[in-house]
């Protein structure tokens, strides 16, 4: 802490934060457009709603059993002296890696299978990430440089997020289609993600660490299970209890967010506000109605078909009473 009272951050540790800064970009992809990819895809392959929820459910149970599975190994090597940062680096390789082959994917299975290798090597990252906090900076200042990570993460993450929203939403307007567009915003996170994880790869050196073995990985279990057993046996129940838990309202929420997802609808009952929207667009939002019982109306959904022709060429929007695009663009 400086005299002045005001905390100034290291080059290190701006280093450190600007990786959370580039992860966290994929964090938000992974939360909106990421879900949109797969349900486009998951429509063009003949997937109901059920089976895309199913699917999208099982890959994320996937991604929470392995990083259950591998946290405690990887983060016993991490001890090890001279695996962090290697390992590090092939953990963020496979994430960035990924987050471009998704893009690349034109079927529903391989961009899933490929999801969940991404999304693994992200959550593998993190666990030396953060055990390179103490490499970083003091004890006394840890929680400060976490805390800035933490919040400059989600603040600077935004920065390739807007970009990657505009171009899927103007994909029309610049002449590339939508599946290109999010192609290109797959592109732009992975990019974004390298190159705020350089300068903590220039700077980054292990500072504190277990001397290396002849088995490291053998004795990376044999420290685990020692931790383990000299955990108090309360401690050790509560240990499995708030697992369980964590895995439990990751699956849920994931479940729940998808739910949400598939049961909202958009109903548009008068014609007026369909102006802008292309004829095969309002065709199929009538169908849709009629599906519903909804006679005589339209209804828009979030499925990728259904919502981005409404954002892209509707010239109002009742979703977002704050914009009305027909002030813009004058009456049709």
């Amino acid at each position: 802490m400086e005299k002045s009272g005001k905390f100034r951050l290291t080059s290190l540790e701006r280093n450190w934060i600007l990786y959370d800064v580039g992860n966290s970009a994929f964090v938000l992809m992974v939360a909106t457009l990421i879900p949109i990819f797969f349900n486009a895809l998951a429509e063009a392959g003949g997937l109901s709603s059920v089976e895309y929820l199913a699917y999208w459910g099982y890959a994320s149970s996937a991604v929470t059993v392995i990083t259950a599975v591998l946290s405690p190994i990887l983060g016993t090597v991490a001890d090890t002296k001279g695996f962090k940062k290697p390992i590090f680096i092939l953990c963020v390789f496979v994430g960035i890696v990924g987050c471009c082959a998704m893009g690349a994917a034109s079927a529903w299975l391989p961009f899933l299978v490929i999801f969940v290798i991404a999304k693994v090597g992200f959550s593998g990252s993190l666990v030396f990430y953060d055990s390179m906090l103490s490499d970083v900076t003091t004890p006394e200042r840890m929680d400060e440089v976490s805390s800035r990570g933490y919040a400059w993460g989600y603040i600077g993450s935004c920065v390739p997020f807007v970009v990657c929203l505009g171009l899927v939403l103007g994909a029309g307007s610049i002449g590339i289609s939508q599946m290109t567009a999010l192609n290109l915003a797959l592109l732009l996170t992975a990019a974004w993600w390298l190159l705020t994880t350089l300068p903590l790869l220039k700077s980054y050196k292990q500072l504190y660490y277990v001397e290396v073995e002849k088995h490291a990985v053998r004795q990376s279990f044999a420290r685990i299970g020692h931790t383990l057993r000299h955990l108090p046996e309360d401690k050790q129940a509560k240990l499995r209890e708030l697992n369980e838990k964590i895995s439990m309202l990751q699956l849920t929420f994931g479940q729940n967010t998808l739910k949400e997802t598939n049961d909202f609808q958009l109903v548009i009952d008068n014609k007026e506000d369909l102006s802008g929207l292309p004829e095969d667009v309002i065709v199929k939002a009538a169908q849709t109605a009629q599906e519903n019982g909804l006679d005589g109306k339209w209804v828009f959904t979030l499925n990728n078909p259904s919502v981005m022709p409404f954002l892209q060429y509707a010239y109002i929007r009742k979703a977002c009473p704050c914009f009305d695009a027909r002030e813009e663009y004058g009456e049709i």
